[in-house]
């Protein structure tokens, strides 16, 4: 009786062994013809196979039972060819087509930019939003490398993720900057206290809160905002230097220069101060 059993079971397994043979053949024609196992398009999947290989062994049996069901579903979903139509979090099998470009496109976008190579970086960020049009990432990316060519067109990317994604405070921050380059300095100065209101540490917003301010003429207003952060203890010559423009664009020149005096040589601080007298002047 046991041995019937045991048959009967191994015909009723038999395609789970043959769909995981088969799985693992394809895993190894995805090797390249260098011949090494350390592609991106096999490394994980062997490690995953193996690694499920060594755990089974250490498995209860009611625990092998669910996976060896669970499993043999997911081969009855290939036969019947609904696997693909899972999305990712539906299963393990093979993600959609468009979600997998997504991922590689975002990536090379992401790569583009960091190199300091954003005119490559645009049109792969726009072919990434054209296959997710509610990529937050893709509108955030797009938006910083339009910030040095195009800032109109970066403020409606920035304005598109807050659309999305209302409490995504680094937009609402970007928002600020983009606004600022065209000269909207009021309602840049809404965007970074919208950032703050949605993360109060974020210091990115604070500073350029308070160098739009200083643009347009409320510098008293952004001596205190940058005071605790030119005055603390992770200060850097750069915060202090903003107060300094602060201070200086208020009317508190020797205040400036006293403070510009710690990191500059004097010649270097009166070019500062005038430099800020210019800004005011604007």
């Amino acid at each position: 009786m046991m041995r019937l059993l045991r048959f009967l079971t191994g015909v009723v397994l038999m395609p789970l062994c043959v769909a995981v043979t088969l799985a693992l053949l394809d895993v190894l024609r995805r090797i390249p013809s260098s011949g090494s196992l350390l592609s991106p398009e096999t490394a994980w999947l062997l490690t995953g196979y193996f690694l499920w290989l060594g755990l089974w062994f250490f498995m209860p049996r009611p625990v092998r039972a669910y996976v060896i069901a669970h499993e043999y579903g997911h081969h009855i979903q290939d036969l019947m060819g609904t696997m693909d139509r899972h999305g990712p979090m539906g299963s393990y099998g093979p993600q959609r087509g468009a979600d997998s470009d997504s991922v590689r496109t975002e990536l090379q976008a992401d790569a583009l930019a960091a190199l300091g190579r954003g005119a490559e970086a645009i049109p792969v960020y726009r072919q990434l939003l054209a296959l997710d049009p509610k990529s937050v990432n893709g509108h955030i990316g797009l938006g910083r490398v339009l910030l040095g060519t195009d800032a109109v067109e970066a403020e409606q990317e920035f304005l598109a993720v807050l659309a999305l994604a209302p409490d995504t405070a680094v937009a609402a921050n970007n928002l600020g900057i983009a606004r600022d380059l065209q000269g909207h300095h009021p309602e840049a100065q809404a965007a970074y206290r919208r950032a703050l209101g949605l993360a109060p540490s974020m210091q990115a917003a604070s500073v350029n809160l308070a160098l739009s301010l200083s643009m347009s003429g409320h510098a008293a207003e952004a001596v205190p905002l940058l005071r605790p952060l030119a005055e603390g203890p992770n200060s850097d010559a750069k915060m202090r230097q903003n107060l300094a423009a602060a201070l200086a664009m208020s009317g508190q020149r020797a205040s400036a220069a006293r403070l510009l005096s710690r990191d500059l040589a004097a010649p270097d601080v009166q070019a500062a101060l005038d430099r800020f007298d210019a800004l005011a002047k604007e």
